[in-house]
């Protein structure tokens, strides 16, 4: 994911309100890794593979979840929550 190094801040309240959501609905973690001295490739790298522009920063996540099962009824629920 490409996003503005200038919503940093932003970007990270939002992500903080997901993790508490991603973990009421079963999820037993989840990593915001936020970019710093990322290389760019030649033929690929992940700046090319989210076409990031010169004031963006790539930002990998992930949630992890203690079964496939826990995932599919956590994922389902966290889409279905209103909040």
């Amino acid at each position: 994911l490409a996003v503005p190094t200038a919503n940093k801040e932003a970007y990270r309240r939002l992500a903080t309100e997901a993790a508490q959501l991603f973990k009421e609905h079963g999820a037993t973690e989840f990593v915001e890794c936020w970019g710093d001295d990322v290389p760019e490739g030649k033929l690929t790298s992940m700046p090319m593979a989210v076409q990031r522009k010169d004031d963006e920063t790539v930002v990998f996540s992930w949630v992890a979840w203690p079964s496939r099962a826990a995932r599919n009824a956590g994922m389902k629920a966290f889409m279905d929550d209103p909040r």
